[in-house]
């Protein structure tokens, strides 16, 4: 075989491969569904214009799955939607039909739910779907509110009105100049009211804790007196109940005060005690009085002799 021979050989292997590869790769884009693990949904739209076999499916923005069929069922339609097994939806969800733009196709779309919580994929479900505003919807209420206006306008009586309104708004108008001053000298006033409220709050925030200092400080005043009454007063319930047990005793005739109260015999002999007592006093009032006058009996243990006081001088 020729260098040129094998040359076209390798071509032609290659060109074959290609074509295979491409053929594969339309047939998996087609059919892969084939290959994937689905479930199916049935959902029911009053209405829905632009739906088709092969719309996708969206679940929170992620597409998941297309539409498979398309069924008119009373007053609505019956979609039947094939989802991949690994995205189940949410429970609680809604689906609704949107679009991405005014003259963008439509698709389905499953939101909100709960996400903790997923429905099965046995392929039971089934939903009860809105549809989003198209455009033929806007334009439709559109019209609605120019006919409205129309026939708003077409009233003489309004047409009247609203000639009155603008003519009050021109007069009005011609005073707005000064309703402008006013307001700005009443804006005037009401920046100097702000400022002299400013200052007094703060006088009276400073004036508010000046008074909460003193109330602190005669507060601790008063717990130290509250507290010096309470000691004082237990010192004196103290005193009053040993005054009661010296009563008592005193009134049993118990110790010398009660003894002196309840027997004469002890009585007498304090009588006697104190007779005694005072002779005693009054003799050493007498000794003390004779010392005073004889000194020398102090010194000498004698009394000396009084002496005439000798005169030098004769006259």
């Amino acid at each position: 075989m020729t260098q040129r021979a094998q040359e076209v050989l390798i071509g032609l292997v290659v060109l074959i491969g290609l074509v295979l590869l491409g053929t594969l790769i339309v047939l998996f884009g087609q059919f892969r569904g084939l290959f994937l693990k689905t479930y199916s949904v049935q959902v029911t739209f009053p209405t829905a214009s632009g739906i088709r076999p092969g719309t996708p499916v969206y679940v929170t923005g992620v597409e998941v799955g297309e539409v498979r069929e398309v069924t008119l069922e009373g007053e609505g339609v019956r979609l039947l939607l094939t989802l991949d097994s690994h995205y189940p939806l949410r429970k609680g969800c809604a689906v609704a039909i949107r679009r991405k733009g005014i003259l963008a196709d439509p698709y389905v779309e499953f939101t909100g739910g709960d996400p903790a919580a997923f429905l099965p994929t046995d392929g039971s479900l089934t939903f009860s779907g809105t549809v989003a505003p198209s455009v033929d919807d806007a334009a439709a209420q559109l019209q609605e509110l120019a006919h409205r206006v129309d026939a708003v306008l077409a009233d003489e009586q309004l047409q009247a009105d609203f000639r009155s309104t603008l003519g009050n708004l021109a007069r009005l108008s011609g005073r707005g100049g000064e309703l402008l001053d006013r307001a700005g000298e009443l804006t005037e006033e009401l920046r100097r009211f702000v400022d002299l409220s400013s200052r007094l709050v703060t006088e009276v925030r400073t004036l508010s804790e000046d008074v909460r200092g003193q109330v602190e400080h005669q507060g601790e005043n008063l717990d130290r007196l509250t507290a010096s009454l309470v000691k004082n007063s237990e010192e004196l319930n103290r005193s009053l109940a040993t005054a009661a047990e010296i009563l008592e005793e005193i009134r049993r005739g118990q110790g010398s005060v009660g003894k002196l109260l309840t027997e004469d015999q002890f009585y007498r002999q304090l009588v006697e005690t104190v007779v005694q007592v005072r002779q005693v006093a009054s003799e050493l009032g007498e000794m003390v009085a004779y010392f005073r006058e004889h000194p020398e009996v102090l010194v000498w243990g004698q009394q000396t002799e009084k002496k005439e006081p000798v005169h030098l001088w004769p006259f």
